[in-house]
Formats: structure tokens, sequence, C-alpha cells
């Protein structure tokens, strides 16, 4: 099926998380409640992609598609390995971030995130995005709040500095 099926189905999915008949929060008080870190609790993949593809209150921005992201998971989880480190060159808002650190959650892996955080030259969405905020904080944040941030660095330079940093790893 195609992915825009497979969103439309869990957009329409009664278990979505603004759903205040479910003891979540309306997109009103999701705008007036300050996340903690962690605050939004899952335990399992699918449910970690529910949680990034249909939840408004994360902005993880749409450049990863949920193909990418299951195709992504597959691969991390084929190749990992206990104490297993992945190096991921840009990150942007941090959707396959997130996917990669959730294939590592609950062992001693670890995700190397390498990005700018300044966008693409040239592409006019994200130039206007760090016009209107930092997108290293909200990186940051939307792991912070699924609980991943403990298997994450950061680390801000070009991908060809990158590239010569980690050329032996």
């Amino acid at each position: 099926r195609r992915t825009a099926d497979r969103m439309e189905e869990a957009e329409k999915a009664p278990e979505t998380l603004d759903n205040p008949a479910l003891g979540g929060a309306t997109p009103e008080q999701s705008a007036n409640t300050p996340t903690q870190t962690g605050s939004i609790e899952w335990s399992s993949f699918h449910e970690l992609l529910r949680i990034v593809y249909c939840d408004r209150k994360l902005d993880t921005g749409n450049e990863f598609s949920l193909d990418d992201a299951v195709a992504l998971h597959t691969l991390g989880s084929e190749a990992f390995r206990e104490g297993a480190r992945f190096l991921e060159i840009g990150s942007w808002k941090g959707r396959s971030s997130i996917v990669l650190a959730g294939t590592l959650s609950g062992s001693n892996g670890a995700l190397i995130c390498v990005d700018t955080w300044q966008g693409s030259s040239g592409v006019v969405h994200h130039e206007q995005e760090v016009r209107k905020r930092d997108v290293l904080e909200l990186f940051q944040h939307n792991l912070s709040v699924l609980g991943l941030n403990d298997r994450v660095t950061t680390k801000v330079s070009t991908s060809a500095q990158a590239a010569q940093e980690f050329q032996d790893e």
C-alpha cells in the first residue's frame, strides 16, 4: 500500500495521542503545556512510528517517509550488534534519528548525529525554518520527549568535516 494510505489510516486510529477521550491533550492544550523529558512513552517500534508520523505535538518535518522509516529500522536491526555505533550525517529535525535511536533502545548502542542544523543551502523551506527557530534545539527536544537523548550524541559539523573526522571508524 502507498505511504499516504498508511498515514491516513494511522491518523484516523482511535488511539492517537491527541484524543482527549483517551487522556491525550487537545491541540490547544498541547500548545500550552510544556513537555517534560521523556514525557511521551512508547513500548514498540510500531507505536514509536505512530507517534512520530501522526502526533501533532512533535515537529519532525516531512523529509523522511514512513516507508523510509520502516526500511531504515529493518537495516538498522540487521546491522545491530550489542555496543553498535551508528553515524547519521544529516539529521535535521530528527525524524530518521528517532528511528535509529529507537532501534538501539534498550541496548548499549549509540547514535552520533551530524548536521549543521542550518538547513540545506537554496532549499527555501529550510531557510525559512532556520529564520523562525533554532532547529538544533528542536531536534534535541524531539529526542528528549521520547526519552531517546541518552542514546544520541550531536555534532554540529558539515558532512565533509564529519567524513574526515570519522573516516577510520
